[in-house]
């Protein structure tokens, strides 16, 4: 509530928030609310790992698939050469973007 009562009274005020996790995207996407904000209108904001909260609100979040990522530390861990893999990350939009 402190972040964003910050953040939204400053005179570069953001448009848009890309949020560490969805928790933390909750308290801003409640805090906006409280302000007397509308999102997406006035602020979008996107949570970062699809947490259940961010069904619940109506929030967009970036789904990260942790057994793909559990998976590639565990082969890297055994493997005594190091390599690069991308892991796809999935958008998801709901209605605060």
């Amino acid at each position: 509530m402190q972040l964003a009562d910050k953040l939204f009274h400053t005179m570069d005020r953001p448009s848009a928030l890309l949020v560490t996790n969805d928790q933390v995207a909750a308290g801003l996407y409640t805090a906006s609310i409280n302000l007397g904000w509308t999102v997406p209108d006035d602020i979008a904001i996107i949570g970062f790992d699809n947490q259940p909260i961010s069904k619940a609100l109506n929030m967009s979040t970036i789904h990260i698939p942790f057994n793909s990522v559990g998976e590639q530390l565990i082969t890297q861990a055994t493997q005594a050469t190091i390599s690069h893999h991308e892991i796809k990350l999935d958008f998801i939009e709901r209605g605060t973007v």
